[in-house]
């Protein structure tokens, strides 16, 4: 039961950011880079109220309020903002 409650909330996690940030030919990718960073004890999700993405307190948010003159763009700020969750606090 646990496990299929996971896996529901994983495709609908990756179902989210394909469908909210038009990334649905990158479906794969999506879904590898969303395991990575859950496996990482790092929480991922999106921000309907916000443009801006944002790392903090263990959570990633990618903002969706806006589209990106690319969905790219959308790949790029994942990859950024887990970049500030492996990097650690500011010295």
């Amino acid at each position: 039961m646990i496990v299929e409650i996971e896996n529901f909330k994983r495709k609908q996690l990756i179902d989210e950011f394909c469908n909210k940030c038009d990334l649905e030919a990158y479906r794969d990718l999506v879904a590898n880079l969303l395991d990575l960073i859950k496996q990482s004890d790092c929480d991922i999700c999106c921000s309907s109220i916000s443009c801006v993405s944002s790392y903090s307190g263990g959570i990633i948010r990618i903002g969706v309020k806006t589209k990106r003159k690319s969905n790219l763009h959308f790949l790029w700020e994942i990859l950024h903002e887990y970049g500030h969750f492996l990097s650690g606090p500011p010295a």
